[in-house]
């Protein structure tokens, strides 16, 4: 395996959101702000303190053009520039304690620390075993701990509304993980929300250059970036970033791992918690676990448990 990184220039690790460190879908994030704003006008509404027709009628057009949009979204038909404006169209006005509350909400009911899927395995009578999956991924998030302890900036870039990332981090009890959180912001004016940005997703790579490189003052081989996305295969593409300092997020899908891994980037199996900082600190034994968990693959054990007994 090659290993051409330098840890030792390394002063930030920039690490994504979704699909890196929070597990899909919380993309539906914004359709569940947008459908407690319209349920809360639905119910001045119903209490009569909305009395124009058109106030009526334009709730329904909007509760209308949003279930399309997210049904043509799912199939590809929609971008994100069409969501961003329908939503901010909804949002704006709003109060912003309003939106927050259903951030709120969503961190609680719908990103809990656990979520429950079905396991292949049955019970003794025949019964699905329920398994625990976790929404947010605790190996990355140990790596990030520990390069923030070793005196490394760690901070997250995403196109994800930056008050929901600090609350999914206060909520699974990790705020003091990252330290700090570059992202989509609300807009308010008067305690009212104006729009959601969408810079980030927009432009992303010049965005990047410009709050790491211009504003930070950081160079290329100083920065570890981690993701999956492919802003990821951008960096390296376009020769801003070196290849050895991307590293491709353990849930990431594995055909933009496997596209990262042609790039040149760390692509860390799964699992596999110590990766990140064995990567820059111990390449020998990253070197070893590697070959462990190839023989293991082989043999088709449990490679995790075989780095684990290593």
């Amino acid at each position: 395996m090659s290993h051409s990184i330098n840890y030792k220039k390394i002063k930030a690790a920039v690490s994504e959101w979704n699909g890196t460190i929070l597990r899909p879908p919380n993309r539906e994030l914004n359709g569940w702000i947008a459908k407690a704003v319209l349920n809360h006008t639905a119910g001045k509404v119903l209490r009569g303190r909305v009395h124009k027709i058109m106030d009526v009628y334009g709730l329904m057009k909007k509760k209308s053009e949003t279930k399309q949009k997210l049904a043509e979204r799912d199939k590809g038909n929609a971008s994100h520039r069409e969501l961003y404006q329908l939503f901010n169209e909804i949002i704006r006005g709003q109060p912003v304690d309003r939106i927050k509350r259903a951030v709120d909400d969503y961190v609680r009911t719908v990103a809990p620390f656990v979520e429950w899927t079905v396991d292949e395995h049955l019970d003794e009578n025949g019964a699905y075993i329920p398994k625990p999956v976790d929404k947010v991924d605790w190996h990355l998030l140990d790596a990030l701990w520990t390069l923030k302890a070793g005196s490394i900036d760690t901070l997250v870039f995403s196109h994800a509304y930056d008050y929901s990332i600090c609350q999914v981090l206060t909520e699974q009890r990790r705020s003091d993980t990252v330290t700090s959180v570059i992202a989509n912001t609300l807009k308010e004016k008067n305690g009212l929300a104006v729009e959601m940005t969408a810079d980030i997703r927009e432009s992303g790579i010049g965005l990047f250059k410009q709050k790491f490189f211009d504003e930070l003052g950081l160079k290329p081989d100083e920065v570890l970036y981690i993701g999956g996305s492919k802003h990821a295969s951008a960096l390296i593409r376009k020769g801003i970033l070196p290849p050895a300092n991307v590293i491709a997020a353990f849930i990431a899908p594995e055909q933009r791992r496997k596209e990262l891994k042609e790039l040149g980037a760390f692509v860390p199996p799964t699992g596999y918690s110590w990766a990140i900082q064995h990567y820059l600190y111990e390449p020998e034994l990253l070197s070893m676990h590697l070959a462990e968990y190839e023989r293991s693959a082989a043999a088709k054990t449990d490679p995790v448990q075989a780095v684990d007994n290593a």
